[in-house]
This record gives structure tokens, C-alpha cells and sequence, in this order.
């Protein structure tokens, strides 16, 4: 089998832990904290709740201590952010936005990208009547047939639509949906 352990926690760490049994032992409160050390398999990261034990009668004669080790998601987390930042610059660079809309809860989600490649504001609340405001009014009928289409399940909504920015300036955006 594997004999891998952790290394023996520096100092510090016993004295956090130390620090927090005082604390749950005078409170009689829970307390949690994330512990990053060092191993032979490379950092870790453990999640601490140390709790009060309590007698029959209600006094706190102890500490229960539960270490969850939290690396893997820890790592994910990282990797994560990590992938939403290069989609983000790749958006950037291809001037390619995403958007999404929960037709039920009429949520609306942009990417930053769309904002920028529409002329607004990132503090406005998107949606189909603010996309439709920018539509050059000459295509605005052409965007709501073809959206009622793409709802009717008569074609998928696939279109190039021209729109005028707050600073007046007119750009043709390609839109691509599906209903899902």
C-alpha cells in the first residue's frame, strides 16, 4: 500500500489549531477554517470545523474535530478560473460574445463581450427589448419573425442584424441561437 502521510504541520498551524480549540472550548461555538500545508505529495488544503463536545448536563467538556481535505477542490477551483479567463480573452480577441436566456424565468446573461460589441453599458440589464432598442429600426421586424420563427421550431435563429450604438456608430452583429 501507500504510505504517503502528511508532513508533521509547522508550528504555526498547531497554534491556530490550539487557538480555535480555546475559542470553541470558552464559547462553546463552532468554529471552521481552511489549513494549507505542505506534504510529501505537494501542498494540501484541509477544511477544520472543531465543535464543542458537551456533557448530559450541557457544559462544554471538549473539542470534535473534523479535517476535510479540500485540495482536489481547491485545484479544480483554480483550473476553473483559469479556463473562464482564457474564454474570456479568446472572446476578446475574436470580438465573439455568448448570451443565454432562460425563457421561463426570463433571465437574461450576456458575456462582456456582447456588451462591448453592442455599445453598452455592463450596468444595464440585458434583454430582448434592449437588444430590439439598438436594432437598426429598418431590421426589427426581420429579429422578431425570425426569433417567432426559431420559437415555432420553422428554423433555427441564424442572422445578421445591423445595430446603432450610443455613439451612433452602426455595426452588423451575426446572431446565432438555439432553444434548448
Amino acid at each position: 500500500g501507500n504510505n504517503a502521510r502528511a508532513a508533521d504541520p509547522p508550528p504555526e498551524i498547531y497554534e491556530r489549531l490550539a487557538k480555535d480549540d480555546a475559542i470553541v472550548l470558552r464559547e462553546g461555538s463552532s468554529v471552521e477554517a481552511e489549513i494549507e500545508q505542505s506534504s510529501i505529495n505537494g501542498p494540501t488544503s484541509s477544511r477544520v470545523c472543531k465543535s464543542p463536545l458537551r456533557n448530559d448536563a450541557g457544559e462544554v467538556v471538549g473539542v470534535v474535530t473534523v479535517s476535510h481535505d479540500i485540495t482536489a477542490e481547491k485545484l479544480a477551483a483554480v483550473r476553473i478560473a483559469l479556463s473562464e479567463a482564457r474564454l474570456l480573452e479568446a472572446q476578446r480577441v475574436a470580438h465573439l460574445g455568448h448570451w443565454d436566456w432562460n425563457m421561463q424565468s426570463n433571465d437574461v446573461y450576456w458575456s462582456g463581450e456582447n456588451y462591448v460589441m453592442c455599445g453598452i453599458s455592463p450596468d444595464v440589464n440585458p434583454s430582448w427589448k434592449v437588444f430590439l432598442e439598438i436594432v437598426d429600426p429598418v431590421d426589427v421586424d426581420y429579429a422578431r419573425q425570425s426569433f417567432a420563427d426559431t420559437l415555432r421550431g420553422a428554423s433555427p435563429f441564424d442572422v445578421d442584424l445591423r445595430i446603432i450604438r450610443a455613439d451612433g456608430s452602426r455595426v452588423v452583429v451575426h446572431l446565432r441561437g438555439e432553444i434548448q
